[in-house]
């Protein structure tokens, strides 16, 4: 039986050592909380313009975004990357997951919308070439370069909009086409490796070597919507930061950027059903 000063001794030992792992607990800063967002490139201006806002009124939050083509992070969030929010250019791409019941905590937002527009080089002797014109004269159009409808949000909705200009477009333009990844179809055109080129408006306004020749008739493609949601692969501890950057997209400040920035914004970003 252990007598009252061996029980006394134990239990001071217990105490110091409490004590000192908890000086040493307050003593270590705070850990920071990353959240990491698959977006894409069409939004690096913007979020490098916002992102301090967010970790200005989050102080222990670190983001860390992932750039890359809609279609390719979704596939990388059905396969379980670690992402926590995802932002595509393409709001077919946030049904995709949500139809799989891929996406979590509510229904996802969209909080920006662009065009699809026609380019060609800025130092390019002008062309009469425009959306109408490729299907009334397929010469005037040389070599065009569109995303690749495969792996890029960009190429589906580039092929539904070719398609609805000329049923059989892309098989009589089979040989002149030239595929590449959206953030690479300005630096095809710039460059003289295609004549024309088809962009989401918000990349051809901030390219300085490229112009605008015209903007896709509406009803012609399905409306460029940026979407937000958070994945199934959220980690629980990110899970509170993730549903607040859902609605920090929609704060005025982000909204006001996104407008400078060329973007159509939003007044309302709740659609959906989960």
């Amino acid at each position: 039986m252990m007598d009252h000063t061996t029980g006394w001794r134990r239990r001071s030992i217990w105490c110091v050592a409490a004590c000192v792992a908890a000086l040493s607990a307050t003593a270590q800063p705070a850990r920071s909380e990353t959240l990491t967002i698959g977006a894409a490139h069409s939004l690096k201006p913007v979020l490098r313009d916002v992102l301090p806002i967010f970790e200005s009124r989050h102080p222990s939050a670190r983001v860390r975004v992932v750039y890359g083509p809609s279609v390719t992070l979704r596939e990388q969030i059905e396969e379980g990357a670690p992402l926590d929010v995802f932002l595509p250019a393409s709001f077919d791409q946030v049904r995709h997951l949500q139809a799989r019941r891929l996406t979590i905590d509510g229904p996802p937002r969209i909080f920006a919308r662009t065009s699809v527009v026609l380019i060609a080089s800025a130092e390019a002797v002008p062309a009469p070439v425009s959306f109408r014109s490729l299907k009334l004269n397929k010469d005037v159009t040389g070599r065009i370069a569109i995303a690749n409808p495969a792996t890029d949000a960009l190429g589906v909705i580039t092929a539904e909009l070719l398609s609805n200009i000329d049923i059989d477009f892309l098989n009589h333009l089979r040989s002149r086409i030239v595929y590449g990844h959206h953030s690479g179809i300005i630096d095809l055109v710039s460059s003289g490796e295609a004549d024309i080129g088809i962009v989401y408006r918000i990349d051809a306004v901030h390219a300085a070597n490229v112009r605008i020749l015209d903007e896709a008739p509406r009803g012609f493609h399905p409306p460029v919507e940026f979407g937000a949601a958070v994945v199934w692969t959220c980690r629980p501890f990110a899970l509170p930061l993730a549903r607040e950057f859902l609605d920090f997209m929609l704060d005025p400040a982000v909204q006001r950027a996104l407008r400078e920035h060329g973007f159509q914004p939003v007044s309302a970003g709740t659609v959906g059903t989960e």
